[in-house]
């Protein structure tokens, strides 16, 4: 499979569509739209980012600061890719 390149990503009205989708009044929605977040931010895979769990999340002054990927496609760990 072809490498992703910057034609792939997304444009930022794309973005903002995909990410007014979650209903934030529902508890669903709230954890959909962190996860969007996550991953266009972060520019994690779906198995990634549903692999996460709270020890994965650095807090720093109450604010998350960054989001450590123990393993990423396949297996490897990130920095094989």
């Amino acid at each position: 499979m072809a490498r992703p390149t910057a034609q792939d990503a997304l444009t930022e009205e794309e973005l903002d569509r995909l990410l007014a989708q979650p209903n934030p009044r529902c508890p669903t929605g709230k954890r959909n739209l962190a996860l969007l977040v996550v991953m266009a931010d972060g520019g994690l895979r779906v198995s990634e980012a549903t692999a996460l769990t709270t020890r994965d999340l650095v807090v720093e002054g109450g604010q998350l600061t960054h989001v450590q990927i123990r393993s990423g496609k396949g297996g490897r760990p990130p920095d094989s890719r």
